[in-house]
């Protein structure tokens, strides 16, 4: 087991953006509470989870937003902490291990 030099944010959707979502698409979520993100960053050591959340939601949002659908005239704008915090659950857990011995496959 290896400790991996990254902080880990879960990322949860909340009914929120699951009701955003049906309004694109028009069909219930089948087990919407099975959804998770884990984004993987940099930080350092003295810095807050809220801050590092702070400072990675932006993307995350958007990835989050683009996940489900690509049409960026469809999204919410502006997108602040706020709705971000309206539309998810985000937890950072600062330890983080990799438990398997094979590499680490990136895709581009």
């Amino acid at each position: 087991m290896r400790s991996i030099n990254r902080v880990a944010i879960v990322i949860r959707p909340k009914q929120a953006f699951f009701e955003w979502a049906k309004t694109l698409e028009g069909e219930p979520l089948e087990n919407p509470q099975v959804w998770c993100s884990v984004y993987l960053v940099e930080t350092s050591e003295d810095e807050e989870p809220l801050r590092t959340l702070q400072r990675q939601f932006k993307s995350i949002f958007e990835e989050q937003l683009e996940s489900w659908h690509r049409i960026e005239a469809d999204w919410p704008s502006p997108r602040p902490f706020a709705l971000f915090e309206a539309w998810f659950d985000a937890e950072v857990a600062d330890m983080v291990f990799d438990l398997s011995h094979g590499v680490i496959a990136y895709d581009d």
